[in-house]
């Protein structure tokens, strides 16, 4: 969103939200739903081998974030995309 301006505006237009715990409690906070990918480019650069695997890394602020709001995390897969 901040490498490539326009597309940034046009996707805030859409209600997107710079990835941020800040945003994303503020967010939650107000009623709106959050979809994170918390595994981002490690989770879709992985080899096909380790499909069945999430990869998070270090990733887990999200955990902390809906902590924080008291909203639960629900799990959904996006295969083969």
């Amino acid at each position: 969103m901040r490498h490539i301006k326009p597309l940034g505006a046009l996707l805030r237009r859409f209600g997107a939200l710079r990835a941020a715990p800040g945003n994303a409690l503020h967010a939650l906070r107000s009623g709106a739903q959050v979809l994170v990918y918390p595994g981002g480019d490690m989770d879709a650069y992985r080899h096909a081998r380790r499909r069945d695997e999430v990869v998070l890394g270090e990733r887990t602020g999200f955990v902390r974030v809906a902590q924080a709001a008291s909203v639960p995390i629900v799990p959904i897969v996006a295969h083969g995309a």
